[in-house]
Order: structure tokens, then sequence, then C-alpha cells
């Protein structure tokens, strides 16, 4: 039989029981694969129950794998993981901050009016005139 669903969703939860920064992760995610697949393989008339009474639950197997490693070593990684959730909640409350910030300037901008407003200069003959003199001398 063809597992390879109930292979891949085994591991997406042994991958979630275990913290992220366990020593060699990712080769002992591909090791269980490996031996998954190679004893569905040589247990060609095996069901899935019969494959975890084998392996276990991903959870079981994740906390048999936790329990083979130092105590300070789990600690500390999750400790790790605990600050990269705090650091990672921070910086989007940040970007939201950044952001409100952002479109606070860009109505205050939308509010106000941006002409400048500038006399227009009037010049006869070389010289600076105000609009009066202009407009008398224009007209006589």
């Amino acid at each position: 039989m063809n597992f390879d669903t109930e292979v891949k969703q085994y591991l997406k939860r042994l991958s979630k029981a275990l913290p992220h920064d366990i020593p060699d992760r990712k080769r002992l995610l591909s090791d269980i694969e490996h031996n998954l697949r190679t004893y569905i393989q040589e247990h060609p008339s095996v069901t899935w129950e019969e494959v975890i009474g084998e392996f276990g639950r991903a959870e079981e197997l994740a906390d048999s794998i936790l329990s083979g490693l130092p105590a300070s070593e789990v600690v500390a990684s999750l400790h790790k993981q605990k600050r990269s959730y705090t650091l990672l909640i921070l910086a989007g409350i940040l970007l939201l901050l950044l952001c409100a910030c952002i479109a606070g300037y860009i109505i205050n901008w939308e509010r106000t009016d941006h002409v400048i407003r500038l006399e227009p200069h009037y010049i006869l003959d070389g010289t600076e005139v105000t609009s009066e003199e202009f407009q008398r001398k224009k007209n006589k």
C-alpha cells in the first residue's frame, strides 16, 4: 500500500511536536521518514495502524526523542523559541505602529492645503512694481 499522505502528515505532526532548534533536527526527521518508508516497503500488506503500532504516535515519538536529550538543552531550546516568538510579535507591533504613523501622516497631508501662494511679481521696464502700479501704467 502507498501511505504517502499518512507519512507526510505523521512527519508534520512530529515536526510540530519537536522544538525548532534541537540538534540535527532535519537529519532526524529525514531518518524517521526513511525508516517509515523502509518499514512500509518491507511489509507490503501492513496497515497504517500497524505502522503506528511499530513507531508510536508522532507525539509519543517526539517525547521519546526529547527524553533522550539533556534537559538543559531542551529547556534552552524552548526558551530560545519563546524569545523568537516574542521578537516576532514585537516586530509585528512595531510594523503596525509604523503603518499607523504613515497613514496618519498621509491623512494629515491630504487635509492641509499644500499650495504655496506667492504674490505675483510685476516687472515693468526692468524694475519690480506693485500690482496697482502695473495696472495703472498698463492702462495709460
